[in-house]
C-alpha cells in the first residue's frame, strides 16, 4: 500500500491502513534557553522546536506533514538507526581550523 499523509484540522497524523505508518528518527537537543530542538535524520534540514518534548513531537509531526505537502516527490532516506556517539575535539584545534579558514578569505 502506498503511504499517504493527511493534514487534519487538529494537525494530527491520520494513517490510512496499519501498514501505511512511517517511522522517522528524531535527534533531540536542548539549547541554552531550554528549548528542545528536533532534527529528522531521514529528511535532512527538517527541524522543529518546542518548549517541552510533547510540544516538540507535535511540531515535528506538523513539519513532516508540511514537508510532504510541499515536496510531493520527496524521497525518504531508508536508514537503519545504529546509535549516537559524542566525539571530543580539543578547542585549540577547533579555533586553529576556524582561523585558517578565515585567513583564506
Amino acid at each position: 500500500m502506498k503511504e499517504r499523509l493527511i493534514i487534519k484540522k487538529n494537525k494530527r497524523l491520520k494513517a490510512i491502513g496499519e501498514d501505511s505508518m512511517k517511522t522517522f528518527t528524531m535527534i533531540i537537543e536542548k539549547d541554552k534557553q531550554g528549548v528542545y530542538i528536533g532534527n529528522i535524520v531521514e529528511l535532512p534540514g527538517l527541524q522543529a522546536r518546542g518548549k517541552n518534548i510533547a510540544e516538540l513531537k507535535s511540531n515535528v509531526r506538523d513539519a513532516i506533514m508540511i514537508y510532504a505537502a510541499f515536496h510531493r516527490n520527496y524521497e525518504v532516506k531508508e536508514l537503519e538507526f545504529v546509535g549516537l556517539h559524542r566525539i571530543k575535539v580539543p578547542l585549540k584545534e577547533l579555533d586553529e581550523a576556524k582561523d585558517s579558514v578565515e585567513d583564506s578569505f
